[in-house]
């Protein structure tokens, strides 16, 4: 699955997409929103956030994620 993420709350945590992801067999759960980089396996599901390209909030470089969905795994990568 992916979203914007605003509807799941995910300024607090990725809880809730996580859930949904679940309720729907999702293996992703792609979001973005936070411009934050989260790159996490919970439950069997990747729960991915690339961050940003151009706004990063948490004062780290700009990036973005490119997904292997044969192995189900994403590389973030960082802008310098």
């Amino acid at each position: 699955m992916y979203c914007h993420g605003h509807t799941f709350s995910v300024r607090k945590n990725s809880n809730e997409i996580l859930e949904m992801a679940l309720k729907n067999n999702c293996d992703i759960a792609l979001y973005g929103h936070t411009h934050i980089v989260e790159n996490n396996i919970k439950s069997n599901v990747l729960i991915l956030n690339p961050g940003s390209t151009y706004f990063p909030y948490d004062n780290s470089s700009p990036s973005y994620a490119i997904l292997d969905t044969d192995n189900l795994t994403a590389t973030i990568h960082h802008i310098t």
